[in-house]
């Protein structure tokens, strides 16, 4: 609504995200196709990013961008302190910044949580029992739009780590957890990391024919087989060809920790050989690539 504001966007909005799905996803939102930057494009063009380490840094000795007067920042809760600081020395003129985001998703990956200190210094003592949610510089929504589908478990089960009162009935899912009696959510229990390794390959929700089944893991990301050919392909959209990244959201693995067989790093195989990892690393090296 704010970007189809005429005297807003006339006097220049910057769509920002800190990953590349995350700014594709808001220029979709948005209706900017195309007109969305991730946080280290803009910030490498004002001399704030580091494409070598990855660091971002504020910079008192380089150009300032003074172009836009509103600045957009969606998935906000996946900023550090570094990111947000580098952000804010980047940009002069600025009338706005938005930040949007979940304060109760996983922190980010490095030093502070920026948003969370914000939402929880603009609420007003009351937030709880205010409808609608909102005070100067702070809104909230309460209505879910990701699940569409009322008592959906996964939902249910987020609820619990929300510090928000939970709704009566939200304990009935780890009795369905127990029972296995719903489709939206499955536990499966492991004992240390290489059991999590060969259960996360062997995983029905997949559909491969086994853990050596390669071909069938990239088809399930994406890719397109070729005759005989015993490895997929990753095409671009073309004329009636779906292309790659219709797949792009079609399944994810998660960590809430970075470190260990069972963090982040284990997860995409980072600086392991194969004959470390095993086809664990294989599997999960692909998905980093792709």
């Amino acid at each position: 609504m704010l970007c189809r504001i005429e005297e807003v966007r006339k006097r220049g909005i910057l769509l920002l995200a800190p990953t590349g799905k995350a700014r594709v996803r808001l220029e979709d939102q948005t209706g900017q196709r195309g007109l969305g930057q991730t946080l280290a494009q803009f910030l490498n063009g004002l001399g704030r990013y580091n494409t070598e380490t990855g660091a971002y840094f504020p910079n008192r000795t380089a150009h300032r961008c003074g172009d836009y007067r509103t600045v957009i920042v969606d998935e906000s809760s996946m900023l550090t302190e570094e990111q947000l600081a580098a952000l804010f020395d980047g940009c002069t003129n600025i009338e706005r910044y938005i930040l949007v985001g979940d304060p109760r998703q996983l922190p980010p990956i490095g030093p502070g949580r920026p948003f969370v200190d914000l939402v929880n210094y603009l609420a007003p003592t009351n937030v709880e029992t205010l409808f609608p949610r909102y005070a100067p510089g702070y809104a909230e929504l309460t209505v879910p739009r990701r699940q569409r589908t009322s008592n959906r478990k996964d939902a249910l089960l987020a609820a619990h780590f929300s510090g928000r009162p939970l709704e009566p009935g939200a304990d009935e899912v780890w009795d369905s957890l127990v029972s296995g009696k719903t489709d939206s959510l499955r536990a499966v229990q492991w004992t240390d990391p290489k059991d999590l390794q060969r259960k996360l390959i062997a995983v029905q929700a997949l559909n491969l024919n086994g853990p050596d089944d390669e071909l069938g893991f990239e088809l399930s990301l994406g890719g397109t087989s070729f005759s005989d050919v015993d490895r997929a392909f990753f095409w671009n959209g073309f004329g009636d060809r779906p292309g790659t990244a219709t797949k792009v959201e079609a399944w994810q693995v998660l960590s809430p920790i970075r470190s260990g067989l069972e963090g982040v790093d284990a997860l995409i195989g980072a600086g392991r050989g194969e004959a470390d990892c095993g086809e664990y690393c294989k599997v999960a090296r692909t998905v980093a690539k792709n």
